[in-house]
């Protein structure tokens, strides 16, 4: 299976909305007007049988978990046999995905972030240097410009020299 970029936030009400409209009704709405002052992953609503701080640990856990060193490690591992930058892109995202909620400000928490990612990293330079094209295990021919796609027709063996 491919790996995923996963995007996590809470239920956003939007106004003309059934639902907007169901928590207005229900006195739910926390922000009436959220949408006029933008706050990225605060809730606009009173959730039930789960409270606020709760909703943004799930949230932040979530995040943490989707896009942690571990995670990107077993991402990558997905994708072994495919072309080199194809592995390159998706670490990429990842990395920049991982940025949405948990944003590198600077340059010491970039140099943060490359060195907790040494391991996926240092394995797709590896990659790059040795299997450029990827490995094709299943019989696929890879090409990142192109996409991976199965041989049209199988591989027909060399006719006898004399015969036509």
């Amino acid at each position: 299976m491919a790996p995923v970029l996963p995007v996590f936030g809470q239920l956003t009400p939007f106004p003309a909305t059934p639902l907007y409209a169901r928590l207005e009704k229900e006195g739910r709405l926390a922000r009436p007007k959220h949408w006029l002052e933008f706050a990225p992953f605060r809730m606009a609503h009173d959730p039930l049988k789960i409270t606020v701080p709760e909703v943004q640990e799930e949230v932040r856990y979530a995040w943490a978990n989707s896009y942690s060193p571990a995670a990107t490690g077993r991402a990558l591992d997905a994708i072994t046999n495919e072309p080199a930058p194809y592995k390159i892109s998706h670490l990429g995202s990842r990395l920049f995905f991982r940025g949405i909620y948990f944003p590198q400000k600077g340059a010491w928490q970039w140099l943060k972030l490359i060195a907790q990612n040494r391991g996926p990293m240092g394995r797709i330079v590896k990659d790059s240097l040795t299997q450029w094209r990827g490995t094709g295990d299943d019989g696929r021919t890879e090409d990142f410009n192109r996409g991976s796609r199965r041989a049209a027709y199988p591989a027909q063996p060399e006719p006898e020299p004399g015969r036509d």
